[in-house]
C-alpha cells in the first residue's frame, strides 16, 4: 500500500519515470543517489497501487491512423458523474474529466477516421443517460504533449546522460502498420516497460526480432513510452483547461509559444469556434490569475479565453485513474493508513 501524499522518494522514482519511461533502475538510482533496490521496490509498489503507470502511446494524428477529437458535453442537474463514468467506460475515450465552466464534462476520443464521428459520438456517447448537449471539435495539430513535469524533483545533473531517450525523427507518410508492429503496439500500451523477452514471448517472434521492431518505432516517431501519474501526486494541486479564440493570422504563433510555457502540459490547434486548446498544471490555485494575466495576456491574437477547471480526472491515456490519486491530501501528521 501507499500513503498519500507521497514521499520525497516515491516523487523522485516517479519523476525518473516520466523522464525516461524504461530507464533501468540502476539508471534512476544512480540520478536519485540510492541504492537500485530501493528504487525498484519504490516503483513496483507505485504500479502495484494504480498511482502510475507506464505505457507506450501511438500518435495517431502524426501517424495518420486516426483522428482524436474533443467532446464538451452539458449534463443535466445531478447526472455529470454519471455520464462521466458512462464516457470513461467506452474503449475509444482516452481522456474523461469532470469540469467547471460552460460544460460539465470533457473527453477526448479517438476515431477511426472522421466517418466515424457520428456512429461513435451522435448515436452512442451523445445519448448516454443525462447528457443534453454535447459539442465536438477535431484536433488539428498537436504542438506539445508534455509528460515529464515532474523533471524539477530531479534536479538538473546527470539527467541528459542517465536518463536519455531517442529523439524520434517526423514521421514519414505512413504506411499501415504491420502485424507484428500492431502486436508490439497492443502489448506496449498495456505495458510500457515489458522487456524485450516478455515483448518477444507475447508477440511470437525472437527477442532481437522484438527489440529491432520496437526501436525502429520510436525511431520514426510513431511510439512513444509515457508514465503516467496524477500531477497532485508531485505537488502540482490546480489542473485546468483553457480554450482560447485566436485570430487566424496568430494561431502558429500562439501556439508556439504556448507549447513552450513549462506549465502547459498539452496544446493543439482545434476546430470550432475556440481554435486552440491547452491543458495546465499549477501549484496553487492562486496561480491561475497571474497564468491568465502574464501568460495569456501577453499573446498577440486572442480574442477570446474560457477556463475550465479540472475537478476529477477519470481516465488518461486510456488508462482508468484512480479516485485515491485525486483525493484531498491529509496533512503530513495525520495521513491515513491504506
Amino acid at each position: 500500500m501507499v500513503d498519500l501524499p507521497l514521499d520525497p522518494t516515491d516523487a523522485r522514482v516517479l519523476a525518473g519515470l516520466q523522464t525516461n519511461p524504461r530507464a533501468s533502475w540502476g539508471q534512476i538510482a544512480r540520478v536519485l543517489k540510492t541504492s537500485e533496490s530501493t528504487v525498484a521496490r519504490r516503483a513496483t509498489r507505485l504500479f502495484d497501487s494504480g498511482l502510475a503507470r507506464v505505457i507506450g502511446v501511438v500518435d495517431v494524428l502524426r501517424c495518420g491512423v486516426g483522428v482524436p477529437a474533443f467532446v464538451m458535453m452539458r449534463c443535466s442537474p445531478g447526472r455529470s458523474h454519471q455520464v462521466a463514468e458512462s464516457m470513461a467506460a467506452h474503449p475509444q475515450v482516452r481522456f474523461v474529466a469532470l469540469v467547471t465552466g460552460s460544460v460539465d464534462v470533457i473527453a477526448e476520443v479517438v476515431l477511426d477516421s472522421h466517418e466515424c464521428a457520428t456512429p461513435v459520438i451522435d448515436e452512442t456517447l451523445g445519448r448516454l443517460p443525462g447528457v443534453v448537449a454535447t459539442e465536438t471539435a477535431f484536433v488539428m495539430s498537436t504542438f506539445t504533449s508534455v509528460h515529464d513535469w515532474g523533471r524539477h524533483l530531479l534536479g538538473d545533473s546527470q539527467l541528459a546522460e542517465e536518463l536519455p531517450q531517442p529523439e524520434p525523427t517526423p514521421p514519414a507518410p505512413h504506411e499501415a502498420f504491420t502485424p507484428l508492429e500492431r502486436s508490439i503496439l497492443d502489448a506496449l500500451a498495456d505495458n510500457g516497460r515489458l522487456s524485450y523477452t516478455a515483448l518477444a514471448s507475447l508477440c511470437g517472434v525472437s527477442e532481437s526480432m522484438a527489440r529491432r521492431r520496437t526501436e525502429a518505432l520510436v525511431e520514426r516517431g510513431c511510439l512513444r513510452f509515457r508514465t503516467l501519474v496524477e500531477p497532485r501526486l508531485l505537488g502540482y494541486d490546480i489542473e485546468f483547461d483553457l480554450w482560447l479564440t485566436v485570430e487566424p493570422a496568430h494561431l502558429l504563433t500562439v501556439c508556439q509559444q504556448l507549447a513552450r510555457c513549462p506549465d502547459v502540459r498539452y496544446l493543439s490547434a482545434i476546430t470550432g469556434p475556440a481554435n486552440v486548446c491547452a491543458q495546465v498544471s499549477l501549484h496553487r490555485h492562486q496561480e491561475i490569475f497571474g497564468f491568465l494575466n502574464e501568460t495569456i495576456g501577453a499573446l498577440p491574437g486572442v480574442r477570446g479565453v474560457e477556463t475550465l477547471v479540472l475537478l476529477r480526472v477519470l481516465k488518461r491515456g486510456f488508462a482508468d485513474v484512480p479516485s485515491s490519486a485525486q483525493a484531498d491530501q491529509p496533512a503530513p501528521d495525520d495521513r491515513p493508513l491504506d
